[in-house]
Formats: C-alpha cells, sequence, structure tokens
C-alpha cells in the first residue's frame, strides 16, 4: 500500500491516506512517507493521523522529525504533537524538536516545548529560558 503513495495520481495517494488513517500503528511509516508528499492536503492530512495514532506513531518519528522542517506551520505544529503523543519513545526527535523551539510561529514553539518535557523533561527545561537564566 504504501508504494501507492508514490503513485503520480494525487488522488491515489489520498485514498491510500484515507485508508491508513483507519489502521493502527502497522501504517505509521507509510503515513510518514506522506508527511514528505509534494501535495499540502496530504502532508496534513498524514500528521493529524499520526497525532490521533498517539504512541503506534512511533513507526514514523524520524519522518515527523523531518516535518519540523515543513513549510507549513500547522504540518510542523501536528508533527511535534504527535511526537508528544509518542512519549519517551521518540527520543530521536529530541534534536529537531529543539531546533523546533527557535521556529517563526509561536504554536510550533509551544508545540515543540510541550513534546520536550513530555519525551525528555531534562532537555526540556535546559532549553527553556526561565530554568537557565537566559
Amino acid at each position: 500500500m504504501s508504494d501507492a503513495l508514490g503513485d503520480e495520481d494525487v488522488e491515489v495517494r489520498e485514498t491510500v491516506v484515507h485508508v491508513l488513517r483507519q489502521l493502527d500503528g502497522c501504517g505509521a511509516p507509510a503515513l510518514g512517507k506522506a508527511l514528505k508528499d509534494e501535495n499540502r492536503y496530504l502532508r496534513i492530512t498524514a500528521a493529524e493521523a499520526l497525532v490521533k495514532l498517539g504512541p503506534e506513531a512511533k513507526g514514523a518519528v524520524p519522518a515527523l522529525s523531518e516535518a519540523l522542517r515543513d513549510e507549513l506551520a500547522y504540518v510542523r505544529e501536528r508533527a511535534a504533537q504527535a511526537l508528544k503523543r509518542i512519549g519517551p519513545e521518540a527520543r530521536a526527535a529530541v534534536p529537531a524538536l529543539t531546533e523546533a523551539l527557535e521556529d517563526a510561529n509561536v504554536e510550533v514553539r509551544r508545540a515543540a516545548a510541550a513534546a520536550l518535557k513530555k519525551i525528555d523533561p531534562e532537555t526540556a527545561a535546559a532549553s527553556d529560558p526561565r530554568q537557565s537564566g537566559r
């Protein structure tokens, strides 16, 4: 099914993402692939589906980390929210989340801070200017 995410027809890719939304965590890696689609609607839909999966989305941590640099703030925010829902198993995303604390969008910064607090409280505290005296 994830091969269909590479189809040149956007309607085929949309159908696949909608089917993957209905699956449990086994669809997470394919949804992660959809986060890289050129179509913004597909990226948004994939990000929302990964938030919904919560801890079952752990197979998409690398793609979610990359999505923290998406051109759309909404996708970046949802990627951070998905990582927060995954929790400590998303530890590989800590560097990307730390970088997202400097995002131009305040909602992305807030979501990244909340994710860091859940995934790695120590790094979150060190990154918080109120805690480190910055």
